[in-house]
């Protein structure tokens, strides 16, 4: 099934599992990670590529195994389908959110370790062969020489 320009063709993961399941939760956490949205209870959706239906059929084959059963179904949205797709955007926009977040605290270590450490000495040169780092790195490759051998071997 090909869909319509402009529209985007979901894979549906539909599955029904008892209430207070472990795996109901395990196949949430899951299908979350993978990056689906939840429409409704028990009913997971991501854009339709290759990977997500390989995860969507290693998910099904899971539900199968814990003796319930799942369907993985390909559709296009009839009506509501800028909700979706915002639903689905609102979710990468706040995974996101978090990466940029971990970044900005990364960013003030690297800052506070430079200003405090042996890194706040050390100015790395634009020209690797030029700088006083590689003249220290040659005469640290000259102390190690193996024994009975000279610089001009």
């Amino acid at each position: 099934m090909t869909a319509a320009p402009g529209r985007v063709t979901w894979l549906i993961l539909a599955y029904r599992l008892p209430a207070h399941s472990g795996l109901k939760a395990v196949i949430r956490r899951k299908a979350t990670a993978l990056g689906a949205v939840y429409p409704a209870n028990a009913v997971a959706a991501l854009p339709a590529s290759p990977a997500a239906e390989r995860a969507f059929r290693r998910l099904r084959n899971m539900i199968g195994e814990g003796g319930r059963s799942a369907e993985v179904l390909r559709a296009e949205a009839v009506e509501g389908e800028p909700d979706l797709i915002a639903t689905f955007n609102g979710a990468r926009g706040q995974e996101y959110g978090e990466i940029i977040a971990g970044c900005g605290e990364i960013i003030a270590e690297i800052e506070a370790m430079t200003a405090a450490g042996p890194l706040a000495r050390w100015t790395p040169s634009p020209w690797p062969a030029c700088g006083p780092s590689s003249r220290a790195l040659s005469a640290s490759r000259g102390s190690a020489r193996p024994a009975g051998t000279s610089a001009a071997t």
